[in-house]
């Protein structure tokens, strides 16, 4: 059967050889045939030798008598239209230009380069196919070139598939050379300040309105990675800094089996600085990029194009570049990739002196393993609530946090004079204040705070405190002042020619002396995000994560979407006596609040029902005690070692507030307080 289509597809390349040629000849030149094949015979003589001895193109005869059929068969497709044209004289008019219009009937399966100029006709191919009822794919190479393939489709499918990636890999060069850039002024400090459990990435994700449909995505990565070669990057250390080398593919799509943010190795930045999930049970498909890449706003407009791709080859429909989709096969335009912080930076230096803020201790969790806990709100509440009190959504959120802290604070340090200030790292994107279309990390921080060592704060006092402290740094003179000390270190002379060993070593430290440790925590609010209408309608949800830092163990990323507050607040601990608090202080207020967790999922009943549990610990035991006494029924609560180390005679105590509470020691005591009880 090969043979015969071998034929065919002989007859109609050679014939569209012909036809092409004839149509192209012109009258007064009549060796315009001959140049014609002579030109295509040297060009590709000259590419194949580039190959075989700079490429480095390996020759075996193994692959020569693999490929042999098909170069004899090429040739006799040339000799063909050579003759052809020769003897035959026939006027074209309409001439045909490329043999795989001629096999598009029977074919179903396009395999087309990134770089190839047939990518758009391509796509289009595809879309009238699948609009005609044929059962068509497309797969797009990513950073190849002239690799328009028409295929038969078959059940040897994704072997066929591994075939002709590992063939363009091995044979096709990338098109361009890949960019290279040094990292932005704010970045230099994350790859020196990484430790071996902590790499600084952040994550976006949308839960879309039907599973995630992997292949398509992938071939939407393909084409977004291209459009951002200042994000879809790797790390790679230099002589004197780190650089950013772009990707030569798109990474690989993961499924996604551990918490968000789950800890990778330095050493997995350096081959791909982002990260693409899906989890297709909540139809959710993630990005979590590393920090020194982007910030949020860059992420954002990443994930944005991403998701319009892929909604676009997904259903057939046009995405506008619009409410920051930008569009996906234009070239990068230069100033998205400028460090805007030299361009901006000013004389004035602002101090860096600043009291080191209280930081909330737990118990660790093994593993790496990051608590997540989402509070869900309507965020007419919270904007409601904001007005009352008049501040901004993010002063709100931010005086809450505080307020929280500060009472936590109070309860595990009782003397005041010890306690340290309360202070909330809020980052503010910089291009609001300095026009700039950087993809790269462009924000500062203003951190309130509060000292408790001058005594209490009320929830108003708390709110004007943030509220004129933002008003009063939040401005294009202060902010300049802010990053210019940075951006004058790394002009320094001196600085320039020190080993990147020891320039690591150095903002290491200083990392840890006027870093994370000036903040109890961070609190960045992404705000309202807008999508093109007829992208909106596929989206359900939206998620942004931050992720904790070295020694502070909470962070909290907050995200708006279609009339919902998304506030994600994650920890490396186990306690969660924070977003306890925080939860109190938001329904205070008056917002009606639902908690998810990815540990569970906290739903409010109107009657608990008694049941046999077990206390895992010694908070959560009695939490379970005072629960079942709440409830109907009889609960029983075993292993309670934990309860009666931390809580003296706690059933006695219960018991003379009139509870019915009995400490038993084996199944048949169960029973007789059953029965005692009914």
């Amino acid at each position: 059967m090969w043979f015969w289509l071998s034929l065919i597809a002989l007859l109609c390349w050679s014939g569209s050889d012909l036809f092409s040629k004839i149509g192209c000849q012109g009258e007064d030149d009549h060796l315009a045939h001959l140049k014609m094949v002579i030109a295509v015979g040297t060009v590709m003589g000259l590419h194949a030798a580039f190959e075989i001895f700079v490429g480095g193109t390996e020759i075996s005869w193994s692959i020569i008598w693999t490929y042999l059929p098909v170069s004899l068969l090429y040739i006799g497709s040339m000799t063909l239209g050579y003759l052809g044209l020769r003897y035959i004289e026939l006027s074209v008019s309409s001439p045909i230009c490329n043999s795989s219009g001629a096999l598009v009937a029977v074919m179903t399966l396009l395999f087309v380069g990134g770089d190839e100029i047939m990518l758009d006709d391509t796509r289009l191919l595809y879309e009238k196919l699948t609009a005609a009822g044929c059962k068509s794919r497309m797969i797009v190479a990513p950073e190849r070139w002239h690799a328009y393939v028409l295929y038969c489709l078959s059940e040897n499918m994704p072997s066929d598939f591994e075939a002709i990636n590992k063939f363009m890999d091995r044979v096709l060069s990338p098109a361009r050379s890949l960019r290279w850039m040094r990292l932005d002024n704010a970045a230099k400090i994350y790859p020196a300040a990484k430790r071996r459990n902590w790499v600084n990435f952040f994550r976006l994700s949308a839960e879309l309105s039907e599973p995630v449909d992997i292949p398509v995505l992938r071939a939407a990565l393909d084409v977004t990675v291209r459009r951002f070669p200042s994000i879809a990057v790797r790390l790679q250390p230099g002589v004197f800094w780190y650089y950013l080398e772009q990707l030569p593919k798109a990474p690989e799509i993961q499924a996604e089996r551990s918490c968000p943010l789950a800890h990778a190795p330095f050493g997995k930045v350096r081959e791909c600085a982002l990260r693409v999930l899906v989890y297709n049970e909540r139809n959710r498909v993630a990005v979590e990029f590393f920090h020194a890449v982007t910030d949020g706003n860059g992420g954002m407009t990443f994930f944005k194009t991403l998701l319009a791709e892929y909604i676009s080859q997904k259903y057939g429909v046009a995405v506008p570049t619009e409410h920051g989709v930008l569009g996906r096969l234009e070239e990068p335009d230069e100033e998205e990739l400028e460090d805007s912080f030299l361009r901006y930076a000013g004389d004035v230096k602002a101090s860096r002196k600043e009291a080191t803020a209280y930081h909330l201790t737990g118990t660790p969790e093994p593993d790496g393993f990051k608590n997540l806990i989402t509070m869900i709100a309507p965020s007419d509440d919270v904007r409601a609530a904001a007005k009352r009190h008049g501040v901004t959504v993010t002063e709100l959120l931010c005086a809450a946090m505080m307020q929280a802290i500060n009472e936590l604070q109070a309860e595990r340090v009782p003397q005041r004079r010890l306690r340290k200030p309360v202070k909330v790292l809020l980052p503010v994107n910089l291009r609001r204040m300095f026009p700039s279309k950087t993809l790269r990390n462009f924000v500062s921080y203003i951190t309130p705070e509060i000292d408790p060592c001058m005594g209490d704060y009320s929830f108003d006092e708390i709110c004007s405190i943030v509220h004129h402290r933002m008003g009063l740094e939040n401005n294009p003179q202060s902010m300049r002042a802010k990053f210019a000390a940075n951006v004058a270190s790394e002009k320094s002379p001196f600085l320039k020619v020190v080993p990147l060993f020891v320039k690591n070593i150095v903002m290491k430290a200083v990392f840890d002396r006027v870093g994370e440790c000036k903040s109890c925590l961070c609190l960045s609010n992404l705000g309202n995000v807008q999508l093109p209408e007829v992208m909106a309608q596929y989206v359900s949800r939206l998620d942004f994560i931050i992720g904790v830092q070295a020694k502070a163990p909470h962070n909290c990323g907050v995200v708006s979407w279609n009339g919902t507050m998304y506030i994600n607040c994650i920890r490396n601990i186990r306690e969660a006596e924070l977003e306890m608090r925080f939860y109190q202080v938001l329904k205070s207020l008056g917002i009606h609040i639902k908690v998810e967790s990815n540990i569970a999922i906290i739903s409010g009943v109107d009657q608990y029902t008694g049941a046999r549990v077990n206390a895992p610990d010694l908070r959560a035991g009695a939490a379970l005690v005072i629960a079942g006494l709440g409830a109907e029924g009889i609960t029983v609560v075993d292993d309670i070692y934990y309860i009666e180390r931390g809580y003296e005679a706690f059933d006695q105590k219960l018991s003379l507030l009139g509870a019915l509470i009995e400490k038993v020691s084996d199944e048949k005591e169960i029973q007789k307080f059953t029965l005692k009880v009914s």
